[in-house]
């Protein structure tokens, strides 16, 4: 890829986001990913990241590993692609606008 790492760090673990799309992206193009430990990073990233608060001389590490570390560089590359293509395709995300549509739909308001 032309980007090999993106660092995503957020301020605050108390960061409102609902989904960083930015992640969604270098993911599907074979980007290894350093972010914030967040409800929604981790549920997107999973074992395809590094986490590390924002601030922290653990992002520091975590950005020096992943420079030296090529195998893990290229290990979480992979893991981000597959994670994307197993559940962020659009026919995935489609399905899962659909399925909620029905549920609202079909409730009594």
């Amino acid at each position: 890829t032309d980007l090999d790492v993106i660092i995503l760090p957020f301020k605050s673990k108390n960061a409102s986001i609902a989904m960083p799309l930015v992640l969604l992206e270098a993911m599907m193009h074979g980007t290894a990913v350093i972010t914030t430990p967040l409800l929604h990073t981790k549920e997107i990233c999973q074992d395809a990241a590094l986490y590390s608060r924002a601030r922290s001389k653990s992002l520091v590490r975590a950005v020096e590993r992943l420079i030296k570390d090529a195998p893990l560089r290229r290990a979480l590359q992979r893991k981000a692609r597959s994670r994307i293509k197993e559940n962020y395709t659009q026919q995935h995300m489609l399905d899962g606008y659909t399925k909620l549509y029905n549920q609202i739909s079909s409730s009594k308001l």
